[in-house]
């Protein structure tokens, strides 16, 4: 059989195990070989399989770049400055110019898959208690793996774009180990997909606790991002109720205005984080520096500044502006232009951070936004100005579509240059205004997604690409 390489992906990769920073949560040695059975049969193999899904949220290709400079690039958040070359074909919108997960996505799903099967199936010598964690996080991470993927190479529930959907991503539940393993699935549909994830989710919630929040997947993560799934999925009772259990949860204290900054530069994690990934020194080569290099200009080399547009859209008195600083590059064509600050040593070591992936302040507009888009007026007042008196401004009262266009607006100040955006943008089918084009990028253009690799395409006849590529 010839193997399509994401699935040859899954079975070299899957074992090829990384490590974390460092946890006495799991405390196994770093594994770079081993086979099937001694990875999957003894407590030590399935969690540093497990591990390695955690492991692959920290590539380039993931979290340590693409999935929070990207989502800026291609909206409306950043300026390439083009000092070293990269993120410019993002900026611009170029055709292909785009997110190129699709292969660790699925090595990953497959990880998370085969711990899924292996702890159900029962492990000698593991405890149901440490068991329960396990499967729970590896379900809180498949989740995850599958939202990435449904939200860069298909449209949203929200945002179905009828003549150009050619469906979501493939759903892929079993572990892959042996060729004759191997499915070749069509691409299923968002409603599909998206269920998946909300029942992974809502299991996670059940057999996790919050003892190791927020640097693995915990239960107040779960709830939190079922309500970020949920708002995308537009299942709006479903957000407000998912959002309510994480806030309760006790997981992250709210920022003030009094420590909002200090959130995002002091050594540690963000007092908000609801599920953060952590870096350690060794780790930081090629790797995670590559978030202070492209967003500031000294130590790095400031690729992506701020838009005039984005500065423009905070209040002077807004906190939040604290979080930007001025480039002090000569050589810049953003010389004097804002550079966001939220990542240079955050966890106390000079160019690697902390990647706070879900936080408290977004889980609140999740909320505001499900309460607005239901009719929820003051509800969904209450939750936006939650955020905003905690960011130096005054509260609002506003109804209707007026309210919903706050909430949108204080989403992208709240979490601008933390990856979401450009996701914002095309999960609600807005037109995404270019500056550097001098034209907007329809939300019906093909370039609001992601092509699936050629591999792919050549090997399994059963995926229809994405139009336009």
């Amino acid at each position: 059989m010839k193997m399509n390489k994401i699935y040859q992906w899954a079975l070299v990769a899957t074992l090829g195990l990384g490590t974390l920073a460092c946890s006495d949560t799991v405390d196994v040695q770093p594994i770079t070989a081993i086979g099937p059975d001694g990875a999957l049969n003894t407590p030590a193999g399935i969690n540093a399989t497990l591990i390695g899904v955690y492991n692959g949220l920290q590539s380039g290709d993931r979290y340590s770049r693409d999935y929070i400079a990207f989502p800026e690039a291609l909206s409306d958040n950043g300026e390439a400055v083009d000092n070293s070359g990269r993120l410019v074909g993002e900026n611009r919108n170029n055709p292909g110019a785009h997110f190129v997960s699709w292969n660790e996505l699925y090595r990953d799903i497959n990880r998370a898959n085969l711990v899924i099967e292996t702890v159900e199936a029962g492990i000698s010598g593991l405890s149901e208690a440490e068991g329960n964690r396990i499967l729970g996080e590896a379900l809180f991470l498949r989740a995850f793996n599958y939202f990435d993927a449904a939200r860069v190479y298909g449209y949203d529930p929200t945002n179905l774009q009828p003549g150009l959907n050619n469906g979501s991503v493939p759903l892929l539940l079993n572990g892959v180990i042996t060729s004759d393993e191997i499915e070749l699935p069509a691409r299923a549909d968002a409603a599909d997909v998206y269920a998946q994830m909300v029942a992974d989710l809502e299991r996670a919630a059940t057999l996790l606790d919050n003892a190791n929040a927020p640097f693995f997947g915990n239960r107040a993560a779960s709830y939190g991002l079922l309500s970020r799934v949920n708002l995308y999925g537009g299942n709006y009772a479903a957000v407000i109720t998912a959002a309510t259990n994480a806030i309760g949860e006790g997981v992250g204290t709210p920022l003030e205005v009094a420590n909002y900054v200090a959130g995002f530069t002091n050594a540690g994690a963000n007092p908000e984080a609801l599920f953060e990934l952590v870096y350690a020194d060794d780790e930081s080569t090629g790797v995670n520096e590559s978030l202070a290099s492209s967003f500031r200009s000294t130590p790095g080399f400031g690729d992506l500044i701020a838009s005039d547009n984005l500065i423009a859209a905070y209040d002077p008195a807004d906190v939040r502006l604290g979080t930007f600083v001025e480039s002090d590059d000569m050589t810049s064509n953003g010389f004097g232009r804002m550079e966001s600050n939220k990542y240079n040593g955050h966890n106390g070591i000079a160019n690697v951070d902390n990647v706070t992936i879900l936080r408290l302040s977004e889980v609140y507009l999740n909320r505001a936004e499900a309460h607005a888009r239901l009719g929820n007026t003051a509800d969904a007042n209450d939750d936006l100005n939650f955020i905003k008196t905690r960011r130096g401004l005054a509260a609002v009262n506003l109804s209707g579509d007026a309210l919903i266009n706050e909430i949108l607006n204080e989403r992208r100040r709240e979490l601008a240059f933390e990856g979401h955006r450009w996701f914002d943008l095309k999960r609600t089918g807005t037109d995404v205004n270019k500056p550097v084009l001098g034209a907007m990028v329809p939300a019906a253009d093909f370039r609001i997604l992601a092509p699936i690799p050629g591999t792919e395409i050549s090997v399994n006849p059963n995926i229809v690409q994405n139009i336009g590529y």
